[in-house]
């Protein structure tokens, strides 16, 4: 061969012809992709900022995560098929919802599913129940849902009851100032001695609560307080009229002797003097905290209440994700069916030389299948940094900045139509817009 000449040599490994059928499977994904890039335009039409993302860096970290969202699933509640789309599908409906991020809500999904066996819109309410909670008073939600579903186990409540519950444990911790973890730890530990002592888990709850807001142990209360329960049962007497005439007699006692004699009587020696004192002062209610219980606060109320701007622009955020993840499905399925096909069926030795029109054909389907991607990843990457040059421009000076960045974007455009063509300057500047896109989603 002369000196400054060579040729393009290729050797196939495989059948050629499958590697072009795969081509033309990935070209039919990518066309899908298109179809709904061009239907998530709608939506950025309406302002929504929601409508679609040209940067692939975006579209990828959505669908990895969605990805590990769905596995979890699959690992630890053993669901497939049918039950775990209905999973999937109760894990979307929550993250629009809140602002968590999609690992928090789908671990709180799948936790709850494992210890309550909740599905579909049950588990939606109290899952999204559980996140609002853990936000609004700063606790780890994996503790909360642990703690909580344990004394829904011991105490038999069942799903349909389980959101109405919450929220009265929740008051109850707003009234005492014991945790709603703590509280259910509590419930769930002395289960069998409250109830076999006639307390139901609303009654158990608030006096729970208030030895609690006292720091007394109830653990080391139980033993004489079941023995007093037990001999008001033998006199005819209901558990809550008990435990309601005992407080108002503590309080009412002439003096504080007398007080500590009768809670000595009932919570035993360690607990019963402390106890008569926080009563006496004023600072333990049993009726107020019943009354509480009853109605009141809820956990969804507080947490609309208290919700700021960086909670609503993470729910943003959560929407725009979940409304462009099929173009990712699509996206992903195009690369990958190719790239599967160029490893198996392509060139395994290829010598590059100037005389390379003899092969366009396949250099430049393999440069659009191979190359495409690439140069997509490149160019989000570069417009992602440029979204975000523009918006610390824009908080300094935003109507200059604006009018500027209109100005340079339309004579970019000009400067494209005129070289490549209206069709390409087009792109680029759907391109453009869809990277801010981009920079609000990759956060």
């Amino acid at each position: 061969m002369a000196e400054g000449k060579r040729r393009l040599v290729v050797e196939i490994a495989g059948d050629a012809s499958k590697l072009s059928s795969v081509f033309d499977d990935a070209g039919k994904k990518a066309d899908g992709f298109g179809a709904k890039l061009a239907g998530a335009g709608k939506m950025v039409a309406f302002g929504l900022a929601a409508g679609g993302i040209a940067a692939g860096a975006a579209l990828v970290k959505i669908g990895g995560d969605l990805d590990e969202v769905s596995d979890h699933f699959r690992t630890t509640t053993g669901a497939t098929g049918k039950a775990l789309d209905g999973l999937n599908k109760d894990f979307a409906a929550v993250a629009r919802t809140v602002p968590e991020n999609f690992a928090a809500v789908g671990e709180t999904l799948a936790t709850l599913n494992q210890q309550v066996g909740l599905t579909g819109k049950p588990l939606q309410a109290l899952g999204k129940q559980f996140l609002d909670l853990s936000r609004i008073t700063k606790t780890d939600v994996a503790e909360n849902v642990k703690a909580t579903t344990s004394a829904f186990n011991a105490w038999g409540i069942t799903g349909k009851n389980q959101s109405e519950v919450l929220d009265k444990l929740y008051r109850v911790s707003q009234s005492t100032g014991v945790g709603v973890a703590e509280l259910s730890e509590s419930l769930a530990a002395n289960q069998s001695v409250l109830q076999a002592s006639g307390l139901s888990f609303q009654s158990s709850a608030a006096l729970l609560g208030l030895l609690g807001k006292a720091g007394l142990d109830a653990g080391a209360i139980m033993p004489a307080f079941s023995k007093a329960l037990a001999v008001a049962a033998k006199d005819g007497k209901d558990s809550s009229v008990f435990i309601r005439e005992t407080w108002a007699a503590i309080a009412d006692a002439p003096n504080a002797t007398d007080a500590a004699g009768i809670a000595l009587d009932v919570f035993g020696g360690k607990a019963g003097p402390k106890l008569a004192l926080a009563i006496r002062s004023g600072k333990l209610s049993y009726e107020e905290l019943l009354a509480a219980i009853q109605s009141g606060d809820t956990i969804a109320k507080a947490s609309a209440d208290t919700a700021d701007f960086a909670e609503k622009f993470a729910i943003l955020k959560n929407r725009v994700s979940l409304a462009v993840a099929p173009l990712a499905e699509d996206l992903f399925g195009a690369i990958t069916s190719v790239a599967d096909a160029v490893l198996k069926y392509g060139p395994a030795v290829v010598d590059f030389g100037k005389d390379i029109k003899d092969n366009t054909p396949l250099v430049i389907g393999l440069a659009a299948a191979i190359g495409g991607p690439l140069v997509a990843a490149l160019v989000s990457y570069a417009a992602s940094v440029a979204a975000a040059a523009a918006a610390q421009v824009l908080a300094l000076a935003p109507w200059i900045a604006a009018a500027a960045a209109l100005g340079v974007l339309a004579g970019s455009l000009t400067w494209v139509a005129e070289r490549f063509g209206h069709v390409q300057a087009i792109v680029v500047g759907v391109a453009a817009v869809f990277a801010m896109l981009a920079a609000v989603i990759l956060g």
